[in-house]
């Protein structure tokens, strides 16, 4: 993988280039800054781990999915059996229940009482739910804090009834609206009052279609219900739906759901899962339902092998995707890579490695790189061999995932001046990628400049801007705006020598590289210290209007 950088204007130029020993035309990527779309929201993973392995592996697990990966969204399900006189979940951890018993009774419900306002605790039993949150979310989202961060938990009601009787199928209380919003409310006061936070969404139903769940009328009468109910309590989560298996479902559903009244209050995310219907105009429907419902999209379950980072990039580009969740659980030994985010390998009586598995790695290009709030603007390709996918973070530098199909020369014109790398992962999306995380050296893009990228194979080359270039001549001088700035040894001093105080400082290298930023100042002298970058020229700009440039002894 390399790049350089081309003195061209922005314009369809062709470079000429050869890649394994045939000659082809270099294809242009031009972007467009002044249209954007839908903006990120969180990346989600499920919160499973077999019982009992996360005492040996939560260290690694958590450097991996917070630190490697940055994911920052867990599904934490609750069944609907959690409302039921027996705790059945300790019955079965205590071996008093085998597997199929429990699995016929994890779904089945008793009522609390006849009154769905008035909560019986001793019919439910929050064990299985607990268990998940203390051995799972809690050490994510502990992490997530101390980056800065913090964990949205997607509160998943899970109710497959047709596991209930032994197979033969059945009703669970949760189908009364009324009755569903006092199981989602139990859950909140039993959280709160447990653990002190609450969940940050409701996804309404999981697989409405498999659970039986009728219609997408019902399932937003139960949206509206419990948004009635939280509401009235000073609970204001998000609401999520439809979840339906397929993208089919989740279009022949959203008639009949967005129709009913009070849907249009609470429901803020337009859920699918992706088994089946997987096609561009299904993608584009979901899109147009939830611009005309004023609501983001989610794609959250395709626990198969055929779900790549390639589908990721589709729903970004076509389903306008907020929030994407590639598994459920983090992984098992023993597991083969499509039922885990993580591959785990047991060398030793509770000794265990762990690694991201094959796939993982190429969603690292987006769950790492892609910050909640980044929003995507337009990027196009001149043919189908690049496709890129367009974003601008919080913090204003632009990140740009190209999914290669084969290998090739491109030219990438529009992007704002900077310092750029390009990180490099080649391969089919399934098999280990070679080079994996390949990360260029910095390169600096003037006005007017644009990107040549060689890239060897098919995969995924995110292109990452680092800082953006000040250019000092176009900004006011210090002599006339009435500051000063000088330096003493390893510091900057900035003073203000009229009324406007000072606001913020920021400190640029030559090249663009940004070496501090001081904000909310509203004073007429500030210390600056910049050790370690003595013996160089910096840009010094202050309250983004004025600059100068200074010499560091």
């Amino acid at each position: 993988m390399m790049f350089k950088r081309t003195g061209i204007l922005n314009f369809g130029l062709v470079v000429f280039g050869v890649v394994f020993g045939f000659p082809i035309w270099a294809q242009t990527i031009n972007l467009d800054l002044t249209q954007s779309f839908q903006a990120i929201d969180r990346w989600e993973n499920g919160c499973f781990l077999p019982s009992g392995l996360n005492a040996y592996v939560m260290d690694d697990l958590v450097d991996l999915t917070v630190d490697t990966l940055r994911v920052n969204r867990l599904r934490l399900e609750v069944r609907s059996g959690t409302e039921h006189p027996d705790d059945n979940y300790q019955l079965y951890s205590d071996s008093t229940i085998d597997y199929n018993t429990w699995r016929s009774l994890r779904y089945a419900t008793v009522n609390d009482n006849d009154d769905p306002f008035d909560i019986n605790w001793a019919g439910f039993h929050f064990t299985e739910l607990d268990e998940r949150i203390e051995d799972i979310l809690i050490p994510i989202r502990n992490r997530l804090i101390e980056n800065g961060s913090d964990l949205y938990i997607n509160l998943c009601f899970v109710a497959f009834t047709a596991q209930l009787n032994d197979g033969a199928g059945g009703t669970i209380i949760h189908q009364d609206p009324e009755e569903y919003a006092e199981f989602i409310q139990a859950v909140f006061i039993h959280m709160e009052s447990t653990y002190g936070f609450v969940p940050d969404g409701v996804e309404i139903i999981l697989e409405p279609n498999v659970a039986d769940f009728g219609n997408g009328t019902l399932v937003g009468q139960c949206l509206v219900a419990t948004g009635d109910r939280l509401s009235g309590l000073g609970y204001n989560p998000d609401y999520i739906a439809c979840s339906n298996t397929n993208l089919n479902g989740a279009i022949n559903f959203y008639p009949s759901f967005s129709a009913v009244p009070g849907v249009e209050e609470y429901w803020s995310e337009y859920s699918f899962h992706a088994y089946a219907g997987r096609t561009d105009d299904n993608l584009i429907q979901i899109a147009s339902n939830a611009a005309e419902s004023g609501v983001k999209t989610s794609m959250l379950e395709w626990w198969a092998n055929g779900n790549t980072y390639r589908f990721l990039h589709d729903c970004l580009k076509l389903a306008n995707l907020s929030t994407f969740q590639f598994k459920g659980s983090f992984g098992a030994v023993g597991n083969d890579w499509n039922n885990g985010l993580l591959k785990i390998t047991e060398n030793g009586t509770n000794d265990f490695s762990l690694e991201l598995q094959r796939p993982t790695k190429y969603f690292r290009h987006y769950f790492k790189l892609l910050h909640p709030g980044a929003v995507r603007f337009e990027a196009s390709s001149d043919m189908d061999q690049f496709d890129p996918v367009l974003f601008v973070n919080p913090d204003g530098h632009l990140v740009m995932n190209i999914n290669a199909l084969a290998g090739g020369t491109l030219s990438v014109q529009g992007l704002p001046p900077g310092t750029y790398r390009t990180i490099t992962s080649l391969g089919d999306g399934k098999q280990e990628p070679n080079p994996y995380w390949e990360v260029s050296s910095v390169d600096t893009i003037q006005d007017g400049e644009s990107m040549s990228v060689t890239i060897q194979d098919e995969g995924v080359v995110s292109i990452v801007q680092l800082s953006s270039i000040v250019n000092s001549t176009s900004l006011m001088k210090f002599e006339e705006s009435g500051f000063k700035a000088y330096a003493d040894r390893n510091t900057v001093v900035v003073e203000a020598l009229r009324d406007e105080p000072i606001e913020d400082v920021q400190i640029f290298l030559l090249n663009g590289q940004s070496v501090g930023l001081h904000e909310n100042i509203n004073d007429r002298k500030v210390f600056i210290d910049v050790e370690g970058v003595s013996g160089q020229i910096v840009v010094i700009q202050v309250n983004g209007v004025y600059a100068s440039k200074l010499f560091i002894d």
